[in-house]
């Protein structure tokens, strides 16, 4: 797998093991922090550049931890 790796949704949701919503659900939370270069959108389709994405999914447990616990 290379760093600059672009995959489609269907093989995030495969990656991933999740739902279309969860992952719509994800993508919008990823789009509206930091790491939101790890959408890409070209025309009406949607990539995920996998190491950036995996970059987001991490902080975004580290901030829901945070804000769960106050710490």
């Amino acid at each position: 797998m290379h760093s600059d790796e672009l995959i489609t949704k269907k093989d995030a949701l495969s990656r991933l093991q999740i739902s279309r919503s969860t992952f719509d659900r994800r993508k919008l939370q990823c789009l509206a922090s930091p790491y939101k270069d790890a959408v890409v959108k070209n025309g009406g389709r949607v990539y995920i550049q996998w190491q950036r994405w995996t970059q987001f999914m991490a902080w975004l447990s580290d901030k829901e931890f945070k804000e769960k616990y106050g710490i």
